[in-house]
Order: C-alpha cells, then sequence, then structure tokens
C-alpha cells in the first residue's frame, strides 16, 4: 500500500495542469452526471469574493493553481450584491470570465453563488454587504445565464445564499413563499440556459431541508443546498444530519456548498463553526456514505473559518485536514487488481491527469525499469467501442504484471460495473501513443526514460480492434493484436459508428498480426478469419479457443486468453526467443493447452 501511495504522489505532483475539457453537468436521479454517463461528486472549495480578491490582488492564477494543488475539483464564486456594484457590474463580470478560465486551465468547475443573507421576500439582509431585491436578483441571474449558458464549466447555479428567517428583524416567510421565490428564479434562469443545474437552498442560514420531504422545489435538473457547520447541531452528528438535510441525498443530488470549522482559539472562531478534526472526520464519512457534494469555507485568510492563514498559503487546522483529504479522494484513482496479477512486477490499475480518458496498467514498482530494461507499450480500444476498459481489466492488469506499460481507452472501471457513457473514439489509441513518448522524455515524469516507445503493440477486442485496424497505418506500431475482431465482409451488418475501413485497409498493416478469436461461434470468426487469409505481406497467425465473441477478458487473471497475448507480446516487443515457441515451428506449444487451434500464414511459417 505505501508503494501504491508513493507512486499516486507522484502522478499527482507532474500532472498538475488539466489537459482535457469540462464536460456539461446534468442532474441523472439524485446524482451529477457529465456529457460521459459518469457520476460526479463535487468536492473542493469556496473562494471568499471575485471582487474582494481582485481589491487585495489575489484574483490571481496562482490563487486557482493553489486551489488546484489542494486537489478540488469545483470552486465556488461568492458574488455579494453590495461588492458587485462597488466595482461595477462590467468590471466584476470580467474578473469571473477570467476566473473561469484559470479555473477550467486547472480543471475545476465553477458553482456561482448569490451571496446573500436574510429574507429575500421583504428584503430584510443580516448585513449591509448582502442587500438586493427581487429584481435585482433576476437580472443577476439573467445576466449569468445569458452570459455562461454555452460554458459548461459553469456547473451549477447557487440562487442565494443563505435564507434565514430567524430572529425578529428578519420578518416572516414560509416555506412555500420560500420556494416560489426559487421556482421564479429558475424559470428566470431557464429562459436562456434551459440546460442549467440550479441549487435551492432551505432556511436557518441554508441548513434546514425539512420542508423538502412534503413540498419540493416543482422543477427539474435541481439540487439541494445545505451548510452544516458543527454547531447546527450537537453530537453525535449523523442521525440529526440526516433528518435535517441528508435524507434528501436518497432523491436528488445535495451540495453542502458551506461547510468548515476552527478551533476554539483559533482566529475568526464564532458560532457556529467551533469545532475540532472530529467534524471532519465524521463529516467527510457521512458525505461519502450519502454521496453528497461539498465546497469547504473560506479559501481567503481573512474570513474564517480559513482555510490558510497567509498570502503563502499555510493551512490553519482546517486547512491541513481538507487539503489531505481532497488530495486522497480528487486525486488520480488507482486500485490493486487481483493481488496486481500472477507477472513478476505486481501492477496498479490507475490513471492520470494528464490523460484523460484513458486507464493505465503499470507494475506498481516502476524502479527496475530504465533505458536498459524500458517497458514496452500495449494501447488497448474496448470492446463495442465502449469509453472504458471495464470488461477487460483483468486481462490488461495481468499483461501490465509481465512487465508492460498499457494503456486503455476510457475511463477508470467503477467496481466492474458497466459503463454507459458515449462511445470511444479511435483517436484515443493514437492519443495513447503520443502520450507514452511525451511520457518517456519529460524529465518530471516517473516514466522518464523507462518507456521503450520502440516497442509498441496496438490491440483492441471487437469494435476496439476495428480501431486498432483502423490505426494500423500509424509507423510508431510495431506490431498488432485484433481480438475477437475482424474488417466486415458486410458493413451493413455493422453497429452504428464503429469505424469501419475496407479490407484494402488491411495493406496498411506493417508488423506481424495476431487474430486472437473464440472460434467459430465468434460473431466475428468470420470477418477476422478472412483478413486473416487476405494479409500475405507481413507475418501473420490466427489463434482460436472455443469460447465465442466474449473471450475471457473477464475470468481471473484473464483466463485462457492471457497465455497467447503475454507469449504474443513477449516475443514481438521482448524478443523472448522462448515466447515465440508459442507460435513457432511445426509443433507450436499453444496446442498443448486444450481447446486452442492454430493458423499461420507463409510469413510466420
Amino acid at each position: 500500500m505505501k508503494k501504491i501511495l508513493s507512486f499516486l504522489l507522484i502522478l499527482t505532483v507532474c500532472c498538475t495542469v488539466w489537459a482535457g475539457e469540462l464536460s456539461r453537468i446534468r442532474v441523472v436521479g439524485n446524482k451529477f452526471v457529465n456529457e460521459e454517463g459518469q457520476t460526479v461528486v463535487f468536492r473542493g472549495l469556496c473562494f471568499s469574493d471575485p471582487v474582494k480578491l481582485v481589491g487585495n490582488g489575489h484574483w490571481t492564477e496562482e490563487y486557482f493553481a493553489q486551489a488546484a494543488e489542494w486537489k478540488a475539483n469545483v470552486v465556488r464564486f461568492a458574488i455579494h450584491p453590495q461588492n458587485i456594484n462597488t466595482m461595477g457590474w462590467d468590471e466584476t463580470f470580467r474578473a469571473m470570465d477570467q476566473g473561469i478560465e484559470w479555473a477550467k486551465k486547472y480543471g475545476m468547475y465553477v458553482i456561482i453563488d448569490w451571496h446573500s443573507i436574510g429574507n429575500l421576500k421583504e428584503r430584510r439582509f443580516t448585513a449591509e454587504m448582502y442587500k438586493t431585491d427581487m429584481q435585482e436578483t433576476m437580472r443577476f441571474w439573467r445576466t449569468v445565464a445569458q452570459r455562461y449558458k454555452d460554458e459548461p464549466a459553469v456547473a451549477l447555479y447557487e440562487l442565494f445564499n443563505e435564507p434565514t428567517v430567524t430572529g425578529d428583524e428578519l420578518g416572516d416567510c414560509s416555506w412555500n413563499e420560500w420556494r416560489r421565490i426559487q421556482e421564479t428564479l429558475i424559470d428566470v434562469i431557464r429562459d436562456v440556459n434551459p440546460k442549467a443545474v440550479c441549487l435551492c437552498a432551505g432556511f436557518n442560514w441554508a441548513y434546514d431541508l425539512t420542508p423538502v420531504a412534503t413540498a419540493p422545489i416543482r422543477r427539474g435538473n435541481i439540487g439541494y443546498v445545505s451548510h452544516p457547520y458543527p454547531m447546527k447541531r450537537e453530537q453525535p452528528w449523523e442521525e440529526q444530519w440526516e433528518k435535517d438535510y441528508g435524507y434528501v441525498a436518497d432523491e436528488y443530488p445535495v451540495v453542502c456548498t458551506e461547510i468548515g470549522y476552527c478551533l476554539e482559539n483559533e482566529k475568526g472562531a464564532h458560532i457556529p463553526v467551533k469545532s475540532t478534526d472530529a467534524y471532519g472526520e465524521h463529516i467527510t464519512q457521512y458525505f461519502e456514505q450519502k454521496g453528497i457534494s461539498f465546497t469547504v469555507w473560506c479559501f481567503d485568510p481573512d474570513w474564517a473559518p480559513m482555510l490558510f492563514s497567509d498570502w503563502h498559503y499555510t493551512p490553519t487546522t482546517q486547512g491541513r485536514f481538507f487539503k489531505a483529504y481532497l488530495q486522497k479522494v480528487n486525486g488520480p484513482q488507482a486500485q490493486v487488481v487481483e493481488e496486481g496479477g500472477t507477472g513478476k512486477y505486481k501492477a496498479v490499475m490507475t490513471e492520470v491527469e494528464s490523460l484523460p480518458a484513458h486507464t493505465l496498467f503499470m507494475p506498481q514498482d516502476l524502479k527496475p525499469f530504465n533505458k536498459k530494461n524500458p517497458l514496452p507499450v500495449l494501447v488497448w480500444g474496448n470492446g463495442a467501442c465502449t469509453n472504458s476498459p471495464w470488461e477487460h481489466y483483468k486481462f490488461l492488469n495481468e499483461i501490465a504484471s509481465h512487465g508492460y506499460l498499457v494503456i486503455a481507452t476510457g475511463y477508470f472501471p467503477k467496481d466492474g460495473a458497466r459503463f454507459e457513457g458515449p462511445m470511444s473514439t479511435p483517436q484515443q489509441q493514437i492519443e495513447s501513443i503520443d502520450w507514452a513518448e511525451a511520457q518517456n522524455v519529460d524529465p518530471s515524469s516517473p516514466l522518464y526514460g523507462k518507456i521503450n516507445t520502440k516497442a509498441i503493440c496496438a490491440a483492441g477486442m471487437s469494435c476496439g480492434g476495428l480501431q486498432t485496424l483502423f490505426n494500423c497505418a500509424d509507423q510508431r506500431i510495431t506490431t498488432y493484436m485484433i481480438c475477437n475482431s475482424g474488417l466486415f465482409i458486410d458493413p451493413s451488418i455493422a453497429m452504428p459508428n464503429m469505424p469501419m475501413p475496407g479490407k484494402e485497409q488491411l495493406k496498411s498493416i506493417h508488423g506481424p498480426v495476431m487474430y486472437m478469436l473464440g472460434g467459430t461461434t465468434d460473431i466475428a470468426y468470420q470477418n477476422g478469419m478472412d483478413d486473416f487469409h487476405r494479409i500475405d505481406h507481413v507475418p501473420a497467425v490466427a489463434v482460436n479457443y472455443p469460447v465465442g465473441h466474449g473471450g475471457t477478458y473477464g475470468q481471473p487473471y484473464g483466463g485462457e486468453f492471457r497465455f497467447p497475448a503475454v507469449a504474443w507480446l513477449d516475443w514481438q516487443l521482448k524478443g523472448n526467443a522462448q515466447a515465440a515457441k508459442m507460435f513457432k515451428g511445426k509443433a507450436p506449444q499453444i496446442l498443448n493447452r486444450k481447446d486452442w487451434t492454430i493458423e499461420k500464414n507463409d510469413k510466420m511459417k
């Protein structure tokens, strides 16, 4: 486990700047989901106010880079009514525009928050800086919707920071009245941006969501907000949290857009934020259980509870806790699959921010690999052109354990669950090769000088095999594995959006190729064998195991298919003469394994 944590720390440090695009968020059931069909849990930081930060010279790229170093995947812009009117709406929105660009650069979504506290209905507020009215609030949200309707990075519109009618000075407002006000604001936004995801808060300074049980907001594509600071309830917290707001997460997305604490003797300590690390531990565990998103208040050394104490970004007590937590949960995902595989080099399945929409499999310990003993590369495309190797991860992990860098198209598998997002593209295999080459020459990369970019196998299963054949002319490819696949004899029966080159594409293959098929019951058998019989310009072999189209990829360690796959790679990419015996000669060793058959062309014999 220490090796894994060290490995992930290296990946985190070397891959700060986001290389991908943030996709639009929508609500599906009780979850936020991106355009790729993935559930997104927001875990990030509350910024103080762009106007305040512009004024003191800290609305800078460095500020956003620091938030990214903490591993926030979302930042919250708290726009105070008084501040936007003081600096001017145009200048404030220009500052927001720049902030959104910086957030995008570092892979962070943005929540825009109309940061008022009080009773909007009666225009009674807790302080001068929060004073506004319904007309101004509608103007703000209409402007936001118009300006950012085509900007997916602006993920969530938080309608009103902390509604409250506690105390005689704040007047009256019923839940039904407040519900209608929020619905009006949603309608104003949706007139301009129908796809906007709006966040709705309850009373008691946005803590209490109990009315939602019987009178929810009557609009779709929304989430709910709570601010469960530690002194809102006595310990033990969890049972009361569940009654007050947590139960809502069973039916709707919930974002706790303000949480936080400070020690009783720390600067800024006040009701309701005084607590200890126990609060941090309890609330993060509770959020994990419920799938609740959150942003921590406040990424500023002046507004309590503070996350850092000075503009050197020195963490406070809560800052130390939440920085470590965010770096743990929002950093690159990693998982040891089947004890790391059966090979000499125990493998890990992971992801890196510099190669979005890909999953890596590699040895956990990279010390044995160097320029004299580099890692060969396998780039893989998935069956059905799925954008996740969820069906093949055991097979790919096993290959990596024999000393390979495996780069699979698509997102990190979630506990083997079926991936439901859009299809992958052939270009992602090319991106895999590009990334491997770049890492090998980057002194800051943990893979610097450890990759053999002259030993690359392009491979894929079913539709992923078609992607491989689509890319086969790339001169960086050394060899090929076409698994349960082949170019269509009759393209009319192909699945929509599959890559569909004609049989003439086979002439672009420029290295040895292995077709690994599931026997005559494999729906790709005829196509694959037809390919094989047409290939006469490079060494080619076809091996068959009577298991059908699905292969054995999901079986422990990838099942039977792992044996010819590893042997082929060891022969073609490492020059292993013993591995070549699996295929070569009059009595190839694959025939010693039950039920396998083999055919070879003249170049192979």
